[in-house]
């Protein structure tokens, strides 16, 4: 497949990865959640970032429960983008990634970031909170 040199310039050798599934290429302009580029099914979509600020949006139909497998292989290509994946509504907000429901007889684990702070549950037997000696600051 000739590639244009001129609209396509870099400076190291190209690596072409071939698969076989279907192969979606962005169409400008997808840089919002109303403007993203519509994958109408499962493959490969790829985004050129060729200005400061661009983004690349592509969006695709996905149920309740269903495993999906989202990946960027920017760097495995060669590839100085320092890529990010974000999975958004419609709307442009962000889905959850991880949900957290107290349910009955929920427990939950503070870890203090400073060695010198132990929390244990408040019905252990054996309930252990040590605070450092706080000293105030001399009058000058």
């Amino acid at each position: 497949m000739p590639i244009d040199g001129e609209r396509f310039r870099k400076l190291r050798a190209f690596k072409v990865i071939v698969r076989d599934e279907p192969q979606f290429a962005e169409q400008e302009p997808n840089d919002s959640p109303a403007s993203a580029t519509a994958l109408t099914q499962r493959g490969s979509a790829h985004g050129r970032i060729d200005r400061v600020g661009d983004a690349d949006l592509f969006r695709f139909e996905a149920k309740a429960g269903e495993a999906l497998v989202l990946e960027t292989d920017a760097a495995r290509r060669g590839s100085p983008v320092d890529t990010r994946l974000e999975v958004l509504h419609p709307d442009g907000r962000p889905v959850a990634r991880l949900l957290l429901r107290a349910v009955r007889n929920t427990a939950i684990t503070f870890r203090s970031v400073d060695s010198s702070t132990r929390m244990s549950p408040w019905s252990s037997p054996f309930l252990s909170c040590e605070v450092p000696k706080v000293v105030p600051p001399s009058p000058r």
